[in-house]
């Protein structure tokens, strides 16, 4: 396995009064971040937890309890890559290949 199928990224979306953060099965490219991505690529990405409006967790899967400490408070928009051993139990699958997601994501434009 390549250093690039051993992360994966962690993203807090922004919202209005809420922030969900999703596992991304894959690490962004240089330059590039989840937002860029077309949201008809992003069916890979599972909802792991969910941010109030005072970015306190409210709500997590169990599979990314370790990570909590990492997420509460980051501001929606943020993202940052984790080894993929810490968050396996939430990508049960195969590690996409070259960092990428099978379906190849796009850059919105």
């Amino acid at each position: 396995m390549s250093k690039k199928q051993e992360k994966c990224t962690v993203y807090i979306a922004p919202g209005s009064t809420q922030c969900r953060v999703y596992a991304i099965p894959y690490p962004m490219r240089a330059g590039q971040s989840p937002s860029d991505i077309d949201p008809k690529f992003r069916r890979d990405w599972v909802e792991v937890a969910m941010l109030d409006g005072e970015l306190k967790v409210v709500a997590s899967e169990p599979g990314i309890r370790n990570l909590l400490p990492d997420i509460e408070g980051q501001m929606g928009g943020s993202y940052f890559e984790v080894e993929r051993s810490l968050i396996a139990d939430v990508f049960p699958g195969p590690v996409p290949t070259e960092g990428r997601s099978p379906h190849e994501p796009g850059i919105a434009g």
